[in-house]
């Protein structure tokens, strides 16, 4: 595999399993489904985990990447994940009426 195809997989590895976990920890919402939540957010994190240790396996073994440009392009994704979830997060306004 050359640099930009290492650094491709390294960020869709990242991406991928993040995107899966929001699609599965996402489905209920409400204080009458925390049950249900806590119970989604462990098997989004376990689902993430196995994914992103999948991913990891499919590209070690089925090409030859370049690991310091596969593991940089994780990492950077990783960090625009939470950079993006922080600028995306929803702040709560907490001026006083007046």
């Amino acid at each position: 595999m050359n640099t930009i195809v290492s650094l491709g997989a390294g960020m869709a590895i990242a991406f991928v399993p993040t995107f899966v976990f929001a699609k599965v920890f996402f489905k209920k919402t409400g204080a009458k489904a925390a049950k249900q939540i806590v119970w989604l957010f462990y098997l989004a994190e376990i689902l993430k985990i196995i994914l992103t240790a999948f991913l990891f396996f499919v590209v070690f073994y089925y090409g030859k990447p370049e690991v310091p440009w596969l593991f940089l392009g994780f990492m950077v994704s990783q960090v625009m994940c939470m950079s993006l979830a922080k600028v995306f997060s929803v702040k709560p306004n907490l001026a006083k009426p007046s």
